[in-house]
């Protein structure tokens, strides 16, 4: 603890990456208590790195959902977008860390559900395309919309069936998802799960 004293006096503010200290406890092991450590020490929450990521942007990516919630308390922005537009919500989906994604959407009021990428993909698109069954179920069940389209005219859809993610397409056609190309998303569906088993 006495470290992090040390490093706060000496005005520690950023590397060549642009991140802080917090930056970089957030995604440690063990990485909880200094990070609160490092809060109640007033450090900059929201400080961004030349990505324009936050602590919490990196801790959303790593899962790591203690951390999160300690920065979500500290008035850590969920909504904040890096340069590519990409919010926390974007990076927990994408690695499938549905309990993160769960503390961003209550912190957001849902807000985050439909917020966009630089490649106009929502949350439900980047856990789609990952094969991320149990965030899919989550943000569906929130309210995501279902047949949102990204830059490319895809829908979450297009996206798990490109990536061969059986479980998902099953839940996003239970769901009612659309498929801009219906026969070839049949071929695909057929071809794919004639393989699977």
């Amino acid at each position: 603890t006495s470290y992090i004293f040390i490093i706060l006096r000496l005005h520690y503010t950023d590397d060549k990456l642009g991140r802080t200290a917090l930056h970089w406890v957030a995604v440690a092991p063990k990485e909880n208590a200094i990070v609160n450590e490092l809060l109640s020490a007033k450090v900059n929450v929201n400080a961004l790195d030349n990505e324009k990521r936050s602590a919490l942007h990196l801790a959303a990516m790593e899962g790591k959902l203690l951390t999160v919630a300690s920065l979500l308390s500290h008035k850590g922005k969920a909504g904040a977008k890096d340069k590519n537009g990409s919010t926390p919500m974007h990076y927990a989906a994408a690695g499938g860390h549905v309990g993160i994604v769960s503390a961003l959407l209550q912190a957001q009021k849902k807000k985050g559900l439909e917020e966009r990428n630089t490649w106009k993909k929502t949350a439900l698109h980047i856990a789609a395309e990952k094969g991320h069954s149990n965030v899919v179920t989550l943000l569906l069940e929130t309210g995501a919309k279902i047949n949102s389209k990204d830059q490319n005219k895809d829908t979450p859809l297009h996206s798990a069936v490109r990536g061969g993610h059986q479980e998902v397409v099953r839940t996003l056609v239970e769901w009612g998802g659309f498929c801009l190309f219906p026969l070839l998303l049949l071929v695909s569906i057929c071809l794919f799960f004639s393989f699977s088993f």
